[in-house]
């Protein structure tokens, strides 16, 4: 045999066993979150980002970002958990935890947490991962919710803007002071629909009068004297129309975007969100800022500031999962990733779960940082939480409409609503 047809018939050879093995099959990994769906918060770039980078590290790896809206996602992955088919990874609410760890469509995740990764994680980020007494979620982002503020308007009202109001009473002023810079102008916005996430909003102003859905013993304690004097707060900032009642959480952000709002409830996310949503972009974080929650009468002597409520977005595997490794793995990665979690931060303002990355002086050097990691320590996880919070939730806000809205006496508006709870949790 001559050499050129030697090398043909090699060259037959070779491509006959290529084309005999099959090439190796990848594994798809589904992951649905909010961050790709909401366009103004900045994070659909990012995670366009991550897959990319991902999937040249782990080729064998396929990620499939899905956009799934904030307000759906309790509702929909507890559907798709009852169907037998979830997502592998989906980003969910901490308030959600419990209700879906008690449906068992999620996959406990201590086996899968090194001790490496335990070592880099806040106690209180682990902590908040838990539910029904194993550990559900991997934090993604640590965010307590805190005060934002306009600078403008609290500069035009009198105050010092790089002093934010630091006590109740302080910022009962500055609410009064804003509101009256024009009939357009609010001094604040509080989240009143009808539904858990506006409970769970609730709960930095229901600490600072020293009330409480639940006390420590599960009792239903929402009706008591604290209670009522926090609901009555609430009630007159709507009666001196400082506060519109009617607004949802969306409307808020536009506002408060349109320099016509002194003060709302918001995390880290925000900043993404305002530079969607304001046209200056990033110059408007020049007007606006973040700072503890004003501490009420009821928090403790020792502690600066108001307590604040979780809002921390965290990651759960489907205990359906046909990739749990390679679903891990990505969770992981999304929180690791020195590169990706730096540019998530820069484009939405969430930081980086593990302690080792905020040593990077981008996060050092932000006054924006500091903020946030001050109030990290001071965030208390609410009493109420647990699988029936959701229906629970929905009866606080009923009785909190009732009030502000159609006037109803506050003591028997909470009596009827610690009723209904109490028949709810009977069931």
């Amino acid at each position: 045999m001559n050499k050129s047809r030697w090398f043909l018939a090699l060259v037959m050879l070779i491509l006959s066993f290529t084309l005999a093995v099959p090439a190796l099959a990848k594994s798809t990994v589904s992951f649905h979150s909010w961050m790709a769906a909401e366009v103004t918060s900045g994070g659909i770039s990012v995670l366009q980002e991550a897959e990319k980078k991902f999937e040249e590290m782990n080729p064998d790896i396929d990620i499939q970002t899905i956009p799934l809206p904030y307000e759906e996602t309790p509702d929909q992955l507890a559907i798709m958990i009852a169907a037998g088919n979830p997502p592998d990874i989906t980003t969910v609410d901490v308030i959600w935890l419990e209700q879906l760890a008690a449906m068992g469509g999620l996959e406990p995740l201590s086996a899968y947490f090194s001790e490496d990764l335990l070592k880099d994680l806040f106690p209180s980020s682990v902590d908040l991962g838990k539910a029904q007494g194993d550990q559900y979620a991997l934090v993604w982002n640590d965010n307590p919710n805190l005060l934002c503020y306009n600078r403008v308007l609290l500069e035009k009202a009198g105050f010092n803007p790089d002093q934010p109001p630091s006590t109740m009473d302080d910022f009962n002023q500055a609410i009064a002071a804003i509101s009256g810079l024009g009939e357009d102008i609010l001094g604040i916005e509080l989240n009143m629909s009808k539904d858990s996430f506006s409970a769970d909003y609730l709960h930095p102003w229901l600490w600072n009068f020293g009330a409480e859905v639940f006390n420590p013993d599960g009792e239903i304690i929402l009706n008591n004297a604290a209670g009522v004097e926090a609901v009555e707060w609430v009630n007159s900032l709507v009666k001196n129309k400082y506060m519109d009642p009617g607004l949802g959480i969306r409307e808020i952000r536009v506002i408060f975007a349109q320099e016509k709002l002194g003060f709302m409830l918001e995390g880290p996310w925000i900043r993404g969100i305002l530079r969607g949503l304001n046209p200056r972009q990033e110059e408007f974080d020049k007007d606006w800022a973040l700072a503890p929650i004003p501490k009420g009468s009821a928090i403790p002597n020792d502690v600066p500031y108001g307590y604040s409520n979780p809002s921390s977005h965290m990651l759960v595997l489907s205990k359906d999962s046909k990739n749990k490794e390679a679903a891990w793995k990505y969770m992981e990665f999304l929180i690791s990733d020195p590169e990706i979690t730096k540019t998530y931060y820069q484009d939405t303002g969430l930081m980086p779960t593990r302690i080792s990355l905020l040593n990077d002086p981008i996060y050092k050097d932000d006054p924006f940082v500091r903020q946030v990691l001050n109030q990290t320590e001071y965030m208390k996880k609410p009493l109420g939480w647990g699988p029936r919070w959701g229906r629970v939730g929905e009866i606080v806000m009923a009785a909190v409409q009732e009030v502000v809205l159609m006037g109803r006496d506050v003591q028997s508006a909470l009596d009827e609503a610690v009723r209904q709870i109490d028949i709810e949790l009977s069931m």
